[in-house]
């Protein structure tokens, strides 16, 4: 039986459609209730169902490109998981000075091999999602 043919479904999280309301900006994505398309809002624990009309919900082509500080705190927030396993002292982000947020945008970890290897890697792997 094919997605079309079943009346109640919901795809996977790595397979949704995401579309956005035209007026409200509501962003949400495509399910089937009692055999009709509908928009799920993106709510966190919420079901929030809309009437799917074209026209009315724009599909999403792309996310906006992330900025280099949003790569550089992915980058740290992995580097602080490889930390926790080598038994380094962690660190919070919102705990970083300007001057030192601005450095690891810049450097990144330089003593330690495998944490700059880390640090490479998230932002080759990022390069094609930000400017």
């Amino acid at each position: 039986m094919s997605e079309s043919e079943v009346a109640e479904w919901d795809p996977h999280v790595n397979q949704r459609e995401w579309y956005r309301d035209v007026t409200t900006g509501d962003l949400g994505w495509r399910v089937r209730r009692g055999g009709v398309d509908k928009i799920r809002l993106d709510r966190p624990n919420e079901e929030l169902i809309r009437p799917f009309r074209p026209g009315e919900w724009v599909p999403v082509q792309e996310h906006r490109p992330y900025t280099v500080a949003q790569v550089a705190k992915i980058a740290f927030m992995a580097d602080q998981v490889l930390m926790s396993y080598q038994g380094g002292k962690k660190k919070e982000w919102v705990s970083l000075s300007d001057d030192e947020r601005i450095w690891w945008m810049e450097k990144g970890p330089k003593k330690n091999e495998m944490r700059a290897r880390l640090y490479m890697a998230v932002f080759e792997a990022m390069k094609p999602f930000y400017r």
